[in-house]
């Protein structure tokens, strides 16, 4: 099974102008506001990241940077996809908050975030 059915709006380099394209967080944000997230978002929301590039963990830094100069409450944690071809992330200057071997893993990382204490998930 794939993740398709879990993603709403999909942004993509049509979306957004060249000068805007990741690593700004333009993108993400658009994403972000197509599904309504700034409307409610509280304190303790989260929003996964997956990118299989250190430009996709770069976007989602400058992204969460956005939102606290914002004051808006909602947490971007980025998710580095390395499904086998690209399994080290060592050398990258900004470090994804998780990995993901495994489309699966995806999945799993969602069903903890569900479980945490004060998850509204």
């Amino acid at each position: 099974g794939g993740l398709r059915h879990h993603f709403g709006p999909i942004i993509g380099y049509d979306d957004v102008g060249l000068e805007q394209q990741k690593p700004p967080p333009e993108g993400l944000l658009m994403s972000l506001e197509r599904m309504d997230l700034f409307a409610d978002c509280k304190r303790g929301d989260v929003v996964l990241f997956v990118g299989d590039h250190e430009v996709d963990v770069r976007c989602a830094h400058r992204a969460q940077v956005w939102l606290e100069e914002q004051g808006r409450p909602l947490s971007i944690r980025s998710v580095a996809a390395v499904y086998g071809r690209r399994a080290d992330v060592s050398g990258w200057k900004v470090e994804p908050h998780h990995e993901a071997h495994r489309t699966s893993d995806v999945l799993d990382l969602v069903r903890s975030l569900k479980k945490s204490p004060g998850s509204d998930w």
